[in-house]
Order: structure tokens, then C-alpha cells, then sequence
């Protein structure tokens, strides 16, 4: 049996380019089905409830995060990933189209509350197979990709998917308009469908993904060490911890994008048609800057993109707070309004994206092969805590105040950017700190070209 490719420079050309195409198409789909402009709005005028909303955007987090707790056991010593990433899709897809037949139906007017559980319940199952389908993929990229492309690969993915997601934003914004006339939710599924279409033909693009293949191996752990290896990998390794925690810090610091909408709406009287005016923005900006974070982490490393990403949710998490300090004492213009929480919006979304690359290259890159299930199962199950910041996020905005919120949201990015600035490493060794003496000496030299000599008058 023929082995994987063991040159680290090695690039799988059919690997690359249906990676992009699943990554374009799944990611511009992901317009019509928006967390902050299109599914929260949606469930709220389903159930009234922003701790509801919450709870909806945890299931869908859980999903996705608690596969990894037990597929690195599961998948140790199997040889070929791609059956488990081809039998997670074809569960996605009836997911996403079991949601498209209850928008459809009449069962929205006559039992909204049925209609909000059967949705989160297709949410719940779409992202739980699609956390089942994250270490195969992964996996699959990292035998076929080099380190030095990956960069170029997650850019590409969601730069073009910023490109096709401005004419998905507008045709998006043409359908939720009022003067369609569309009854609710009508408008939204049809939203629904077209992203399900487009979905199922992302997942089926990554399926003809081409895995080298290699020798199945026997299990060599129980599931009990295979659990033991978390804390393990949690008490020696300072690199990845001060990873992990920084990644659940900015995670938090953006618990409230998805309540953006809302909190415009109901707080500065914003309508419909302006909230979702922002999915244009967002689109275009989704066009922009993957290109450069894929860009900033080839050529300087995930670390330099993960400290832009602590900047970015910081501006985010101010923006709506000083919209929100201003309105206690002045009368604060629709517009203004819509300019700072808009702005907050399209900063959040680049913080996601920027996040999503330099957090997948970091993981990869400070992981060895044979420990890479474990560090990948690990990486994305440390963040199930996130799932219930969604749902503390609409029980702050509930019960306390959208005030509050924000302020939480600046001070878990404080934590971020002081964790990212001060105590992570660069894993990639050509791009690695030199050593205190070499630095100091560096600073020298930087001293001694911009401040005159002795002898000259400054």
C-alpha cells in the first residue's frame, strides 16, 4: 500500500483547489443564514426572547465543539479520514434541509415555539456532524498542504467567499425588503434554501478531495488515556495553554455580535431594512480582508494575525458601549447609531475571519503529526465554554442590560490581548524570537542609527 507524501513542501493541487471551492461557497452562503442579521432576528420574532436567541446560538456552538472530545480516539491508527468526513456531510445537508421544510410549512403561524425548537434542532445536528467532519478535513489539509500555502488556502476560501457573498448580500437584502411583500418567514426560507442548495454543493465539492493513502494502524490507547492526553497536553505545553485561553477571551469579547441587530432595534428604534443593509458591508469587507490575514500569516506567522485579532475585538466590543454610554445622556441620531453598531458589525466579522485562519495555522503548526488528533480534538473542545456565552449573553441583554454586555465583551478582550502579546510564542522556527541578548543588541544597533554620535549636536 502506497504512503502519504512525507516531502513537508508537497502540494496536492485537487486538494487545494476543492478546498477553496468548499470554502467559497460554504462560507457565502453563510449570508443567508447570518447569525447577527438573518437567524437571530428570525428566532426572536419567533419567540420574543433574547435569552431564547442565546440558547439558539449555543446549541449551534455545542454542536460543533463536542464531537472532538472523542473523534481524536475514534480516528486513531484509521488510515483514510475521507469516509467520515463524506458520511458527516451527507448528514449536514438533510440537516440544513429539514430547516428549509419547517421555514416552508405552516407550522411557523400556527406553533412558533415548535418551529423555533425543530430549527435549532436542524442547527444543533447540521454543526454537530460538521465537528464530527473537523479533524478528517483537517487532517486531509494537512497531508496535502503545506505549511507555507495554508495561509494562501484560508485566505482564498474566504475571499472569494467575500466576493460572491456581496451579490448574496444583495440579493439577501432584496428578499428580507419590505416592498417584496413576503409574508414572514417566507422571506427567510427562502433564504434558507438558497443556502442550503449552495451548502450541499460545498460539501460535495471537498468529497472529491484526493487523501493520500497509508497504512491503517491498530488502537494503541483506551479511551480513558486517550482522555488523559488533554491535561496532559494542557500542563506542559505553556504555548498551547496560553493559547487556549486567549482563544476562549476573544470568543467571549465577541458573545455579542449576534445581538447587534437586536440591540439597534430595540435600543436607537433602527428598522428592518437598515439592520439588513449591513450584510453589504459585511460581504464586502469578507472580499477584502481574508486576503490580507492570509497574506499577514504566511508571511509573518499565526501569531502576528492572532495579536491584529485581540486589536479587532476590542474595536468591536467599544463601539456599540460608547453608542450605548452616549445614549444615557444625549439623544444619539438613527444614523449615528447605525454607523457605530454597523461599524461593530463589520469589525466583528473581520475579527471572526482573522481568528479562523491564524487559530487553524497555529494549531497545525504547533502540533508534531503523531500528536495532531490530539491537539486538534483538544483546540476545538476546550471551547465548548463559548457555546454558553452566547446563551449569557442573552440572558444579560434580558435581564440586565445591552450596557453590561459590551463592557464584559471589552474587558474578555483585554485578557486576550495581554495573553496574545505577552506569552505567546511563534511556532514556526524561521519566523521564532531571537533570545533577550540578541534583542537588546538589535536595539542597539536600532539606537545607534537614529540618535546622533557624542561629538554631533542634536
Amino acid at each position: 500500500m502506497s504512503s502519504a507524501p512525507t516531502d513537508q513542501n508537497y502540494l496536492d493541487r485537487r486538494t487545494f483547489v476543492v478546498g477553496v471551492i468548499n470554502g467559497s461557497l460554504f462560507n457565502a452562503s453563510a449570508r443567508f443564514m447570518d447569525a447577527t442579521v438573518v437567524l437571530s432576528p428570525l428566532a426572536e420574532r419567533l419567540v420574543g426572547s433574547e435569552t431564547l436567541v442565546g440558547l439558539l446560538q449555543m446549541s449551534s456552538k455545542i454542536g460543533w465543539m463536542w464531537p472532538t472530545l472523542f473523534m481524536p480516539y475514534i480516528l486513531e491508527g484509521v488510515g483514510r479520514r475521507m469516509p467520515w468526513y463524506r458520511g458527516s456531510a451527507g448528514v449536514r445537508m438533510l440537516a440544513i434541509w429539514g430547516a428549509v421544510l419547517v421555514l416552508f410549512s405552516g407550522i411557523t403561524g400556527h406553533s412558533p415555539m415548535t418551529a423555533f425548537s425543530l430549527l435549532a434542532l436542524a442547527m444543533f445536528l447540521s454543526s454537530t456532524f460538521g465537528g464530527v467532519s473537523w479533524i478528517p478535513f483537517m487532517d486531509v489539509v494537512a497531508k496535502g498542504v503545506p505549511a507555507n500555502k495554508r495561509g494562501l488556502l484560508w485566505g482564498l476560501r474566504q475571499g472569494i467567499a467575500g466576493v460572491l457573498g456581496v451579490g448574496f448580500a444583495t440579493l439577501a437584502t432584496y428578499i428580507l425588503s419590505p416592498d417584496r411583500g413576503l409574508p414572514f418567514p417566507r422571506a427567510y426560507a427562502w433564504l434558507f434554501l438558497i443556502a442550503a442548495v449552495a451548502q450541499t454543493m460545498a460539501l460535495g465539492a471537498f468529497c472529491m478531495a484526493r487523501e493520500p493513502a497509508v497504512e491503517s494502524k491498530p488502537r494503541r490507547m483506551t479511551f480513558g488515556m486517550h482522555m488523559s492526553r488533554y491535561p496532559r497536553i494542557m500542563s506542559r505545553d505553556d504555548a498551547f495553554r496560553s493559547f487556549a485561553v486567549s482563544r476562549i477571551g476573544v470568543g467571549v469579547a465577541l458573545m455579542g455580535l449576534e445581538f447587534l441587530a437586536i440591540c439597534a432595534q430595540k435600543n436607537f428604534g433602527l428598522t428592518d431594512t437598515q439592520t439588513n443593509a449591513w450584510l453589504l458591508p459585511i460581504a464586502l469587507s469578507g472580499a477584502i480582508y481574508p486576503f490580507l490575514w492570509g497574506y499577514l500569516s504566511d508571511r509573518f506567522g499565526s501569531r502576528t494575525l492572532l495579536r491584529a485579532t485581540g486589536a479587532l475585538v476590542a474595536v468591536h466590543a467599544a463601539l456599540p458601549l460608547i453608542a450605548l454610554t452616549m445614549a444615557r445622556g444625549y439623544h444619539v441620531a438613527p444614523w449615528l447609531a447605525n454607523l457605530l453598531l454597523g461599524g461593530s458589525v463589520v469589525v466583528g466579522y473581520a475579527a471572526v475571519s482573522s481568528n479562523m485562519i491564524a487559530s487553524s495555522n497555529f494549531v497545525l503548526e504547533i502540533a508534531r503529526p503523531h500528536q495532531r488528533d490530539g491537539y486538534l480534538g483538544l483546540y476545538n473542545s476546550l471551547t465548548i465554554p463559548l457555546a454558553f456565552a452566547s446563551l449569557l449573553a442573552g440572558v444579560i441583554s434580558d435581564h440586565v442590560s445591552y450596557t453590561a454586555l459590551y463592557g464584559a465583551c471589552l474587558l474578555a478582550s483585554t485578557i486576550s490581548i495581554w495573553l496574545v502579546y505577552g506569552r505567546l510564542p511563534e511556532p514556526r522556527p524561521g519566523l521564532a524570537d531571537e533570545d533577550r541578548s540578541e534583542r537588546l543588541g538589535l536595539l542597539d544597533q536600532i539606537r545607534a542609527r537614529m540618535w546622533p554620535k557624542p561629538d554631533r549636536r542634536a
